[in-house]
């Protein structure tokens, strides 16, 4: 909640720090110019393991394993290049995780587990028509905190120090589709994660040790509000 607090802080200290001058020489129409929008929607995530375990008379490792809803809030900087292409980076504090269905009466597992980042995602954007462009770029994230929520209790805090689960750093690939209009933006974006969120060992069939991972997979559906 102090990340998340310190945040929100920076996003709305932008428009106090920074200055838009646009200069438009006689009749000509004015140049695209440098902007800053506050962004923030909806982060739809999966945890998948790859590859996927599949032991002989057992199920798939990723059945009980469903998509956590959470939220992204960031700043979103922009940078025309010409009439076509667009330099963007955004800057979000973005909660992942997933949503876990067990019926095993034996072993009790959180049935929720969320981790939020700092996240960077420098992106191109490509006008296609009007209104209308695409995302493509990458991203890179550092963890902030965890927390785990059991069966008919609260969320409990993981210590990021002494006993993390996520490892450090993630990073991947995305893309997506957006509308621009004067002040206000929609857009979604596809994450695909390419570090391990952490590993797990496990024997296969033949007995010999194996190693696999579960990566992030994110849909992120928002909205972006001109500042400057």
């Amino acid at each position: 909640m102090k990340n998340l607090l310190a945040f929100c802080c920076l996003v709305l200290s932008v428009p106090a720090f920074a200055q838009l001058t646009t200069i438009s020489p006689g009749n000509q129409a004015p140049k695209p110019a440098f902007s800053v929008s506050v962004v923030g929607g909806l982060n739809v995530n999966q945890m998948l393991y790859r590859p996927n375990p599949n032991p002989s008379g057992m199920s798939s490792w990723n059945d009980p394993y469903k998509p956590e809803t959470a939220y992204f809030l960031g700043i979103s900087a922009n940078q025309p290049l010409n009439r076509h292409f667009t330099a963007r980076l955004d800057v979000q504090y973005v909660v992942k995780g997933y949503a876990l269905e067990s019926n095993d009466p034996f072993f009790i597992l959180p049935e929720h587990y969320q981790v939020s980042y700092l996240e960077f995602s420098p992106q191109i954007t490509l006008k296609l028509y009007r209104e209308f462009h695409l995302l493509l770029g990458g991203y890179g994230e550092v963890r902030l905190d965890e927390r785990i929520k059991f069966p008919n209790q609260g969320w409990m805090d993981i210590n990021p120090i002494i006993s993390p689960l996520a490892n450090r750093a993630d990073w991947g690939l995305l893309g997506g589709v957006g509308v621009q209009f004067d002040k206000v933006s929609l857009f979604a974006k596809y994450l695909y994660g390419l570090t391990s969120v952490w590993d797990t060992e496990y024997y296969k069939d033949s007995g010999e040790m194996s190693k696999t991972g579960q990566y992030h997979q994110s849909l992120q559906i928002g909205l972006g509000f001109k500042l400057l």
